[in-house]
């Protein structure tokens, strides 16, 4: 759906412009020497600050295990300065134009915070390079920085700890994208860095092993887009041509190199992209902003954001908020764009996403996000997927997330979330041979799902909270054709919480568990598994060859002010046991005598039938049994008893 870039896009898009970068004017230190006696360290090559970065042209590879290459600042016992040193003595940035190796035992430790009232500078200084490549050994922290600006970033081993000081935990409000020339200030040029307080990757972070963190936890965790530790993507600002400004995409991969573990990373703090949030995952543990927010700072202008979980790995990420301090001036564009989010399982691993997904600024409600699950892991979704502003959503197209399932995973909707969905569709049959309580799509204990449509083709559908299925009727009368909307033809549908909607069955299981409410059911086929009290707030329809099974003589239908009708090859079964028929009582709330002579099949313990009784419709309302066996009924008879069921039916209004 994303074609063009809105017709005025500039910086209110992708936030304020920051000057360029004014150095420390204090000592910076390159190693590529021979070790100094006594140091444990390589001797340093001393090159002075200047307002541009100490820059390193062409590839620079640092390497060595028992006297490491290392580039940062000396401290007076010849050790090498670290987060804690940096806050009093900043270094300068290091610029390499190539690409940067860090093998070994080799390090880089650079930072700090610069300020410069005169010139409005304040920011944090460290690395920036067009590529890094990370290979070093285990429990080595071999790339430490306050801040960073790198294009292409790989880890293949090796420990790299990016904004993660306790005195580096401010970010920028959104992202920031620049003009590609040089910017001169008093004169002089310097070099623009974009984001003084804000990590940067532009285009790619590839993880395949070590420990990677980015951010810090303890920053700013408002629901908003200030203070952003870390940015993905990039963009180009055309202040003559709005039009041909420019997002580009940054891609985030994760074990994805032949035999990689994966390692870990963990985007700490609040983050944010343009482009969307592009991550693939193949092994590995993986934590993007999690108790936090990831931003979506273009609201969908140019790309979705697609999230693919392909093997065993573990994913976290936080609440994802489509988010600009600008949007009410960007919202009076017509080509602002419409945010989307699609998640695809396709192996045995986990995602938790715990905090939400929302999009209030979206004015296409065909702009449908996704969760697809085509494996046998898990999906934990918590929070609000839909809408939370209340105000912006009488402006706005609805949002909707379709929910489709073809493997035999579980997808948790957790307990106090909601989801505004659009299809659910649920496919594979091998979750009904699992455990209740594994499988299928969940919704559990006060969670809500809302959706646009309902297909059980297979699979589980398991409701402890509260399910709505939009255009239905009212009255959850069964001449609704709401029934059309909640369809199960096969798989099973398990419920103990409230479903507002009136169910169509044509095949398949539907669970009523003790507690449960269920708004009309019209089954042509399937069974109705009764498993404890529950209660119809809709009409209860059997027809076909459709099946209503008490799973216990104790367990009784509450019709309240609705019908039971009773009409082609339908069957009641009832497991009685040792119990005393004459204390049955199948349902109650029964308007009127349409039950009287119809028969009931009885069953022991093991489904083995034991006999037949007769309904008897009493003036209470209740309906009970009588243990006189009837015989087989004729055409003629079951015609009229179907016949009395429809005229009791018409007499309805």
């Amino acid at each position: 759906m994303k074609t063009r870039l809105p017709k005025a896009l500039l910086s209110a898009l992708m936030g304020s412009m920051m000057l360029a970068s004014v150095q420390a004017a204090d000592e910076f230190y390159l190693t590529l020497g021979e070790p100094k006696a006594g140091s444990g360290l390589s001797d340093f090559w001393k090159a002075t600050a200047s307002a541009n970065p100490t820059e390193t042209k062409g590839d620079v590879t640092l390497s060595g295990t028992e006297t490491p290459q290392v580039v940062g600042r000396k401290k007076s016992d010849g050790t090498l300065a670290t987060f804690n040193d940096f806050y009093t003595t900043p270094t300068a940035n290091w610029k390499v134009t190539g690409t940067l190796t860090i093998k070994e035992n080799a390090r880089v430790a650079l930072g700090g915070q610069y300020k410069n009232s005169t010139l409005g500078v304040d920011e944090y200084t460290g690395l920036i390079a067009d590529r890094v490549v990370v290979q070093g050994n285990s429990g080595v922290t071999n790339l430490q920085a306050y801040n960073a600006h790198i294009r292409d970033f790989q880890i293949d081993s090796g420990d790299v700890s990016l904004h993660n000081s306790g005195n580096s935990k401010s970010g920028n409000t959104s992202i920031s994208v620049g003009i590609n020339l040089d910017t001169k200030i008093f004169g002089k040029v310097y070099v623009p860095t974009y984001d003084s307080k804000q990590v940067r990757i532009l285009d790619k972070l590839a993880v395949n092993g070590g420990k990677v963190t980015i951010g810090h936890g303890g920053g700013n965790s408002v629901a908003n887009d200030e203070h952003c530790q870390t940015g993905f993507g990039n963009g180009t600002i055309n202040e003559d041509n709005p039009a041909a400004s420019t997002i580009s995409q940054c891609f985030i991969t994760q074990g994805e190199k032949e035999n990689s573990s994966g390692g870990s990373l963990t985007v700490a703090g609040k983050s944010v992209s343009v482009g969307g949030l592009n991550i693939t995952q193949y092994a590995g543990d993986m934590s993007i902003s999690d108790g936090n927010y990831h931003i979506i700072a273009d609201n969908g202008v140019t790309y979705d954001s697609k999230v693919t979980q392909n093997g065993n790995g573990n994913l976290t990420i936080g609440g994802i908020l489509a988010e600009n301090k600008y949007k009410d001036k960007v919202s009076e564009y017509t080509g602002f764009g419409d945010a989307e989010v699609h998640v695809e399982q396709n192996g045995n691993g986990k995602i938790n996403m715990t905090n939400g997904i929302v999009f209030n600024y979206n004015s296409d409600a065909t702009a449908k996000s996704s969760f697809t699950q085509k494996g046998d892991g898990i999906i934990n979704l918590s929070g609000t997927f839909g809408r939370n502003n209340e105000e912006t959503a009488d402006k706005w197209a609805a949002v909707y997330f379709d929910v489709k399932q073809s493997g035999s995973g579980t997808i948790n909707l957790k307990t106090n979330a909601t989801m505004s969905a659009g299809e659910v569709i649920l496919t594979d049959d091998t979750v009904t041979d699992k455990a209740k309580d594994k499988g299928g799509l969940v919704v559990e204990e006060n969670a809500t799902l809302t959706a646009q449509s309902i297909s059980v083709n297979g699979g589980k559908l398991v409701n402890n909270g509260l399910i709505t299925v939009t255009g239905t009727s009212n009255t959850y009368s069964l001449r609704s054709t709401a029934t059309d909307n909640f369809i199960i033809t096969d798989g099973e549908l398990v419920n103990s919480g409230t479903i507002n909607t009136s169910v169509n069955m044509t095949g398949g299981t539907l669970v009523a568990e003790a507690g449960s409410k269920i708004a009309g059911i019209s089954a042509t086929g399937g069974d109705i598994l009764v498993e404890g009290d529950f209660t119809m707030t809709g009409d209860l329809m059997l027809d076909g060859d459709a099946e209503l099974i008490f799973a216990d003589a104790d367990y009784t239908i509450d019709l309240g002010k609705y019908d039971v009708v009773f009409t082609g090859n339908s069957s009641i079964a009832l497991t009685l046991g040792d119990a005393d028929i004459s204390e049955v009582v199948l349902f109650t709330g029964a308007k009127e005598d349409t039950y009287s002579g119809y028969k009931v099949a009885l069953l022991d313990e093991e489904g083995n039938s034991t006999g037949t009784a007769v309904m008897e419709y009493n003036e209470d309302g209740t309906v009970t049994l009588d243990a006189a066996a009837v015989p087989e009924p004729t055409t003629a008879t079951l015609s009229l008893l179907a016949l009395a069921a429809l005229a009791a039916r018409r007499r309805r209004k």
